[in-house]
């Protein structure tokens, strides 16, 4: 059946759909969340984006840029209340609140009734299926819920407070060299 398909899309489109596919999807999101689920590895994902936002700051004051370091030590405090809205939805709806990628390059939701391709009975599924498609995504819940959606929470809480602390370095630069520039020309510039 697969041979007889007539291009690689319907193949590759055929192979997507498969038993197998979904099963092998399934089992690596188990192991990775299995993997996640430890604390020592969201005590480490934790310290390590804490240290690196840190040494951020430190980069641009031995970098000479004192005011945007500055900035960026106040943004941390000024962007907190974004951040815990951020790990929030993460956490709550396993996914980001603005970007479509994570860290992992799998198919988290592998467990899922879209996953699976089942329908509920909204959808038009049957009772056996809207049983199933239920199970599922209970199942894919439970397992994901101490290993992926913590690690996506914190990913988005630090993501959200290192955005708010570019912007808030860029504002200054921004800020600097629209002063110098009416320093050196001795003009204002007619849209300051």
């Amino acid at each position: 059946m697969y041979n007889r398909l007539p291009t690689d899309l319907a193949k590759n489109n055929f192979a997507k759909k498969s038993i197998f596919r979904k099963g092998a999807d399934s089992l690596v999101e188990i192991f990775q969340s299995a993997l996640l689920s430890n604390p020592l590895t969201h005590t480490f994902n934790f310290a390590g984006q804490a240290s690196f936002q840190q040494l951020l700051i430190i980069e641009r004051a031995l970098g000479g840029e004192f005011a945007e370091a500055t900035a960026m030590m106040k943004a941390q405090i000024k962007y907190m209340p974004q951040a815990i809205k951020a790990g929030w939805y993460a956490l709550k709806h396993e996914k980001s609140m603005t970007e479509a990628s994570t860290k992992l390059e799998s198919n988290m939701k592998a467990i899922s009734r879209e996953g699976w391709g089942l329908r509920n009975t909204e959808e038009g599924g049957t009772t056996a299926e809207n049983a199933f498609a239920n199970f599922a995504d209970g199942f894919g819940v439970m397992m994901r819920l101490q290993g992926y959606r913590p690690m996506l929470a914190m990913d988005d809480m630090f993501k959200s407070i290192q955005r708010g602390m570019q912007l808030e370095a860029l504002a200054v630069r921004a800020k600097k060299d629209a002063y110098s520039s009416v320093i050196e020309t001795g003009k204002v510039p007619k849209d300051f």
